[in-house]
């Protein structure tokens, strides 16, 4: 077998997601298992795109939560606050602490989908944040996570 790349050279290896033929020079392995370099780039793709995603989608719950929050201390400090007021207040915090929660859980997913480690942290991450495409890219590369 010939690498699909180089013509010229005898394969050394066949891609695990392609079978095409590579060459010591174009074989890249990942978790012992050789790949061409154009599914080597694919499969990082994939996962750093769902990293990212769940770190958006964590920012963006993280912020949620801290506005809610802080308008829940707004509305309890305000001068002459009376009972709708500290109702207001307890509502917004209630809102507030799981957004904070959310935000934290989605960004740590997005740096473990980064690093290609802990995919159920990942997954955890994806699904807090309500990220379907991050959830559909974590799944289709499972097993390149270690």
């Amino acid at each position: 077998m010939r690498c699909s790349f180089h013509p010229e050279r005898e394969a050394v290896a066949a891609c695990v997601e392609c079978g095409r033929g590579i060459c010591e020079e174009c074989k890249i392995e990942l978790r012992k298992r050789a790949r061409c370099p154009e599914c080597a780039q694919r499969r990082s793709g994939l996962i750093t795109a769902a990293g990212v995603l769940n770190i958006i989608g964590g920012v963006f719950w993280l912020i949620t939560g801290l506005i809610f929050v802080a308008l829940g201390a707004l509305f309890g400090r305000a001068p002459g606050a009376e009972e709708p007021g500290k109702a207001i207040s307890l509502v917004m915090s209630v809102f507030g602490g799981p957004g904070l929660i959310l935000g934290g859980l989605g960004i740590a997913g997005g740096v473990a989908a980064l690093k290609r480690r802990l995919w159920g942290l990942a997954l955890a991450g994806a699904i807090l944040t309500w990220n379907t495409l991050s959830l559909v890219f974590l799944a289709l590369r499972r097993r390149d996570f270690r």
